[in-house]
């Protein structure tokens, strides 16, 4: 029994191999956010409206897209940013922020499995090189999902295919 256990512990548990440490640089982002009823689903359909409107992929090919849970007055929030150029208009009911940027821990998940937070949230709160910096005032204590490869989501015409895989990422800083 003391071998499955030491078994499981292994296999709950993430390692340096699954998490990489990235810079993000500072960007402007448009955000959309809803809460209350289906949130993920609402902020895709105002933001994937908004990229094909402005046809950001042709005046942004590099566009990063980041959601999160931000709930409001006890409502399952979510908001969702694209990186847009400084000086791109956005229109209602989007508005425009900047984003700070810094230093993130990143675990990909694929396929993508929402358990893995704990795993990884662990993994920074154990880590000895690194701790986790509440620097950003946003939702989820500054932690973002990054949707890879958003072209897929809303650069396609015909959207045939489908996020497959996120990271996960966690503000940090090091430690002294």
């Amino acid at each position: 029994m003391e071998d499955l256990n030491k078994a499981d512990e292994k296999l709950n548990k993430l390692t340096d191999r699954d998490v990489r440490i990235i810079y993000l640089p500072p960007a402007t982002v448009a955000s959309a956010h809803t809460y209350g009823g289906d949130p993920e689903h609402d902020t895709d359909v105002i933001m994937g409206k908004f990229m094909q409107d402005v046809e950001l992929f042709n005046i942004n090919p590099g566009a990063r897209f980041y959601g999160f849970n931000n709930d409001v007055d006890g409502q399952h929030g979510y908001e969702v940013w694209a990186t847009i150029p400084d000086d791109l208009d956005v229109p209602e009911p989007l508005t425009k922020k900047k984003f700070a940027g810094g230093l993130y821990a990143a675990h990909t998940s694929k396929p993508i499995n929402f358990g893995e937070w704990k795993l990884f949230y662990d993994w920074v709160a154990d880590n000895e090189d690194f701790e986790i910096d509440n620097r950003e005032p946003f939702g989820m204590d500054g932690c973002l999902e990054e949707h890879i490869n958003s072209y897929n989501l809303y650069g396609l015409k015909n959207r045939k295919y489908v996020l497959t895989h996120i990271d996960f990422l966690i503000p940090i800083k090091e430690k002294i």
